[in-house]
């Protein structure tokens, strides 16, 4: 799960400090949460049927925000993944 996080952590980094000041990093910083959100549908199209708020919880939970904030809190990679699932997995048990 961790690896899609490393592999654009800096560009994530940088768009998010600079695109207060660019509006085409802003965009584009949207263009592509939509396109995660898509992505996580077609992969888990249960979400689809969650209520809205649970919906926007699920994809919160499985966010680049998220990951960073849990690594910032000393977790390894391995405790991360466990943590986001978990998290996802009561959102869906809640939406059964």
């Amino acid at each position: 799960m961790n690896v899609g996080y490393e592999k654009h952590k800096l560009v994530m980094f940088m768009t998010v400090s600079k695109m207060w000041k660019y509006e085409f990093l802003r965009k584009n910083y949207l263009m592509y949460q939509d396109l995660i959100k898509s992505k996580t549908e077609e992969v888990v199209p249960e979400v689809l049927n969650f209520d809205a708020e649970s919906r926007h919880l699920f994809h919160a939970s499985l966010s680049f925000a998220i990951w960073t904030r849990l690594q910032g809190q000393k977790l390894n990679n391995d405790q991360i993944s466990k943590a986001m699932l978990r998290q996802c997995l009561l959102i869906a048990n809640d939406n059964k």
